[in-house]
């Protein structure tokens, strides 16, 4: 794989909501928790079901190529996918 994809892994519960475009905003281990976030939008998904323990998950995929940062083979990331603006609440009523 290239230097510049990341590869998230999605409970497969979760697979529905990618019918539409989507971004992930990611921070690097090494950065400060505090600091911005790197915004990408999510390139592809795989619907491979991908089995970990007795969890299932699928792979989206996130082009890095235009972002400056120094990432290396195996640094991990963390990595949060908003579906909504709205809260629980606002959402019912």
């Amino acid at each position: 794989m290239p230097h510049d994809t990341l590869q998230i892994v999605v409970p497969y519960k979760y697979l529905y909501l990618f019918t539409e475009p989507r971004q992930v905003s990611v921070t690097y281990e090494g950065e400060d928790t505090e600091a911005r976030s790197h915004v990408y939008p999510i390139t592809s998904i795989s619907r491979r079901l991908l089995s970990i323990g007795s969890d299932n998950y699928f792979i989206a995929k996130v082009s890095i190529a235009s972002d400056n940062c120094h990432i290396q083979i195996g640094q991990k990331a963390e990595g949060v996918i908003t579906f909504s603006e709205k809260t629980l609440w606002q959402q019912v009523f």
